[in-house]
């Protein structure tokens, strides 16, 4: 679902080393693709999503962060099946919770199989930023804010299933690998960490006419790293998308 999905990795740090973040909506809700028309060149999509985010320690949660967000990407493309395809995705709980902001750029190749599959393999890098607030009551420090900053690249493969004329079902594996930077107020500045993990979704579009079409999609990602610290989220999106 182009939400990222289409997405999108936290941890609390205190006396161990920062355990480090990949947005889990990473590739949530970014499968998205059209079956090509000779005249079809690119598509925008924007839509409304809902995000469920958990923060993991030791593969325990440890806070969760329910937000609406909005996402829009534009896919182009440019030469013989190949495409770029730009995203960004915000999201807001509310000041004490937190929120996010990722924007990307992937590279891919749409390939048609027959009249109704098509597969589409790519790779592409994206920049995170989740921000929230953290309690430390052994130390009595309270409501202390929470930053993640990481670049993720990753590789996707994505599979399309045109099943009646107007109607397409997608679904999308994706894979991130993430370098991240954590600060805590007063206490962590820019603390190293990386981990990596899997993005699963599914969309199911339908097309009003021959330029406009909606979509309805869901996704599902944990990433961690070696000490299981870090993110598990789940989502789902609505969108409207123009072709042109």
């Amino acid at each position: 679902m182009n939400i990222p999905s289409q997405f999108l990795n936290c941890v609390k740090v205190l006396g161990y080393k920062s355990a480090s973040l990949f947005v889990a909506l990473l590739g949530l809700f970014s499968f998205f693709r059209h079956t090509i028309q000779a005249e079809t060149v690119g598509k925008v999509d924007v839509g409304a999503a809902f995000i469920h985010l958990d923060i993991l320690e030791s593969g325990h949660t440890v806070k969760t962060i329910d937000m609406p967000a909005i996402r829009a990407d534009a896919n182009y493309c440019f030469w013989k099946g190949f495409y770029i395809k730009p995203t960004v995705l915000y999201g807001n709980g509310g000041s004490k919770k937190g929120g996010i902001f990722t924007g990307g750029l992937g590279l891919g190749h749409y390939t048609p199989l027959n009249s109704c599959f098509a597969v589409a393999p790519s790779i592409g890098i994206q920049y995170t930023h989740i921000w929230t607030r953290v309690d430390f009551p052994f130390f009595a420090l309270e409501n202390l804010q929470e930053k993640f900053k990481s670049w993720s690249p990753y590789l996707a493969l994505e599979l399309y299933y045109t099943f009646t004329p107007g109607w397409r079902l997608s679904g999308s594996y994706q894979y991130a690998w993430s370098r991240t930077k954590t600060t805590i107020e007063h206490i962590v500045k820019n603390s190293k960490s990386k981990a990596d993990g899997p993005n699963y979704g599914i969309l199911l579009e339908h097309d009003l006419n021959d330029q406009w079409s909606l979509n309805l999609g869901a996704a599902y990602n944990i990433s961690l790293s070696k000490e299981k610290h870090g993110i598990r989220a789940s989502g789902v999106k609505f969108g409207v998308a123009r072709w042109f």
